[in-house]
């Protein structure tokens, strides 16, 4: 390590993406330092988030168990705008964990394994040595201020994207944060009145142990869903809206869902927050800085989470760090370029597609174009199934026939329907084209084409 810096890695923000990227970048023998604005003991969304099964071995990490999961769930069903069931899907592909809990896990990692933890320690703003940026301005708890050094910042703070947001547009990074592309989510864990539940549940009203998700419930996107385990004597209840589709809050609908359950009694966990599910930047790296997790919009659309794909990238980005730091010398954006493309090509392309296809359904009037996708045939539980696997948008052969009547039956909404899915695979292979080598005339002739295809 150079002289002229304190540390190998700077990472801001320690929540799953930041904890992974710390976590790989002490295994590879760099001196980390991981920053936190909050204090340790206030530490961690208190949300119930889904984390995909495979996240876990693809990060070399034990699976969540006990009191990290919030419940367990056979299946999810699928309802239209109206109410009206959909469709199924089981069993759930993801561990529904609680965020905080899976943090704690991460950053004890992390720190047995090396890096430095330093809790209310809030980043003011990058530290620049013309174009490059060489550290960071930190404000402490105590009310003081001062400067770290590094030889690669990194900024995975989430939706505050503290340090990326700060960029001179010189640094070549653009970063964009429009108001169409935000949702404000809450989810809340209740105690459960268990006569209440199994009476409900003889009525037919609900399954126990079973996601119930409507969509559709304040726009195309927005959804409202809940879950009630007799196993756990809990409910698990979860609103999302764009900010454009309020009021009621997310906070008002699940006040009135509660209501409308008639079984819950007081709610023991909660957590709400704004995520941003349009892409930030297409350039994630400059010279000695790279950007991660939700801090670089890496969530899925269609759940509006981001806590898969910062754990992966953030691993992956500590791992390429690990090689690239060895080498010695300043670090450039040519050095960090190869994870940036990797990603891109990668599970970019397909949060890309998805993001298409978000765009398409906002076309859609809820009561009675969405209404129709959901219940008709042409959407189907596989659709769903791959978006919380995070897969490609394919069809299988054994929906064709059903989405192909549903289709017959509905002609008007599959002509709106046809270029917008076109467009969605268009954007996925093209995403797949980003440019593998640093090569700025190159990068900017297909940031044209991709702004165009998904503005």
């Amino acid at each position: 390590m150079s002289k002229r810096f304190a540390y190998d890695v700077i990472i801001a923000g320690a929540g799953p993406a930041g904890a992974m990227c710390a976590l790989a970048c002490a295994r590879a023998g760099l001196r980390t330092s991981l920053l936190e604005a909050n204090a340790a003991s206030s530490h961690g969304k208190t949300i119930a988030i889904e984390v995909e099964h495979s996240a876990f071995a693809a990060c070399d990490l034990p699976e969540p168990g006990g009191d990290e999961i919030a419940f367990h769930a056979r299946g999810a069903k699928t309802m239209a705008p109206s109410g009206k069931f959909a469709f199924e899907i089981a069993p759930d592909p993801a561990f529904p964990v609680k965020q905080e809990v899976l943090t704690r896990r991460l950053l004890s990692y992390a720190k047995r394994d090396g890096a430095e933890i330093q809790y209310g320690s809030r980043v003011d703003e990058p530290l620049l040595d013309r174009n490059c940026v060489r550290g960071v301005r930190v404000h402490t708890a105590g009310g003081k201020s001062r400067e770290m050094t590094a030889r690669v910042v990194v900024d995975a703070t989430g939706y505050a994207s503290a340090i990326v947001r700060r960029l001179p547009a010189e640094c070549g990074i653009d970063f964009v944060d429009r108001e169409e592309d935000r949702v404000i989510a809450e989810a809340r864990l209740y105690r459960i009145d268990r006569r209440a539940v199994e009476r409900a549940a003889r009525d037919g009203r609900f399954a126990p142990e079973y996601t119930y998700f409507r969509l559709g419930t304040q726009g195309a996107y927005s959804t409202l869903g809940f879950m009630i385990s007799l196993e756990r004597e809990t409910a698990f209840l979860l609103s999302g809206f764009k900010i454009d589709q309020l009021p009621p809050t997310p906070g008002e609908a699940l006040d009135r869902l509660a209501s409308e359950l008639g079984c819950l009694t007081e709610p023991f966990h909660t957590g709400s927050g704004m995520i941003r599910i349009r892409r930030a930047s297409l350039r994630l790296v400059g010279d000695g800085f790279a950007t991660v997790g939700e801090a670089a919009s890496m969530v899925v659309p269609m759940g509006a989470s981001g806590v898969t794909s910062g754990m992966l990238a953030g691993r992956a980005l500590g791992q390429h760090l690990g090689q690239v730091l060895k080498r010695g010398g300043l670090v450039s954006t040519k050095d960090l370029w190869p994870w940036c493309a990797a990603y891109q090509r990668g599970r970019g392309a397909v949060l890309a597609s998805y993001d298409a296809n978000r765009r398409v359904l906002e076309t859609l009037d809820p009561q009675r174009e969405l209404e129709t996708l959901a219940t008709s045939g042409v959407m189907t539980g596989e659709d769903m199934q791959r978006t919380f696997l995070v897969l490609p948008l394919r069809q299988s052969f054994s929906t064709l026939g059903a989405r192909l009547r549903g289709g017959l039956r509905n002609p008007l909404l599959m002509a709106k329907l046809a270029p917008g899915f076109f467009r969605v695979m268009q954007v996925e292979a093209y995403w797949r084209r980003f440019p593998l080598r640093w090569d700025e005339p190159a990068f900017v002739a297909w940031k044209k084409t991709a702004e165009r295809l998904l503005p």
